[in-house]
């Protein structure tokens, strides 16, 4: 259990502390879960960097933090359309949706622009060199791309040979669809944890962090902006729907996550 509860904490302190605090248990014994739980969701919620590298692992920490949270709270827009537009839904506010999803392209060109010195930087230099063990953790997302990609292709398909399929859809059709749904809930899942474990991975200089920093910034205010726009889309069609609802929940949870994050980033001298 301890070994357990030890892996949850964030990569940057297993990086730095893992190995010291695991020769501590070995010594000590069993019965210290509790502690190691409380101590993983103090690192998470407060986390501390010193030495000569702070200022990098701080900044290193914000971009994992903020791209993670971008992955969990960018869905809402096409969730919020989807969901007071398909079918449309009596004072479904069409300008506020248009602009959330204007945001969403935005949002995502930040997130890839500040993304690609890190590529550059440190990605590529990996590639050339074999490093396994850093790049490892982007293999899923890889790999779950491809059979997203091959399961919508499924859907069309079943879709196009069943056009009545919907509102009265098949069996078959609602398992590719249920089976769709799942691999790409686990496609966004390994976007956002895989990137931002190969970036604890890599260790960029503070450098190849600079831009990172700014696109982190650019992606945290369009995050905001966009849980408060569909909050607000929703409260005006006065559409009380739980999936509406707990996306929204989502994406605002992440947008104060990413602005907490953000904000530490930014002071970090």
């Amino acid at each position: 259990m301890s070994a357990w509860a030890l892996r949850l904490y964030p990569p940057s302190f297993r990086a730095r502390y893992g190995a010291e605090v695991q020769a501590l248990l070995q010594d000590l014994g069993g019965g210290h879960t509790a502690d190691l739980l409380r101590g993983a969701a103090r690192a998470w919620l407060r986390p501390a960097f010193s030495g000569s590298d702070a200022v990098r692992r701080r900044r290193q920490a914000t971009a994992a933090t903020v791209w993670v949270a971008w992955c969990a709270g960018m869905l809402v827009a096409p969730a919020m359309s989807r969901d007071l537009l398909d079918p449309p839904v009596r004072h479904a506010p069409r300008g506020l949706l248009d602009v959330t999803q204007v945001l969403f392209v935005a949002g995502w060109a930040a997130a890839l622009l500040g993304a690609l010195p890190l590529v550059v930087a440190a990605v590529l230099p990996a590639i050339a060199r074999r490093d396994g063990r850093s790049l490892r953790p982007l293999l899923p997302a890889i790999g779950l791309a491809a059979v997203v990609a091959a399961g919508l292709g499924a859907v069309l398909l079943v879709r196009r040979g069943h056009p009545g399929s919907w509102p009265h859809p098949s069996v078959l059709f609602a398992a590719v669809v249920l089976a769709w749904l799942v691999s790409f809930l686990a496609f966004v899942v390994a976007l956002g944890l895989g990137p931002a474990a190969a970036l604890v991975r890599l260790e960029p200089r503070t450098s190849a962090l600079r831009w990172p920093m700014l696109g982190s910034v650019a992606v945290t205010l369009v995050l905001a902006a966009l849980a408060a726009l569909c909050g607000a889309a929703m409260a005006r069609a006065g559409y009380l729907d739980p999936v509406g609802g707990i996306a929204v929940a989502v994406a605002c949870g992440a947008a104060a996550v990413a602005v907490v994050s953000t904000t530490r980033g930014v002071l970090a001298r």
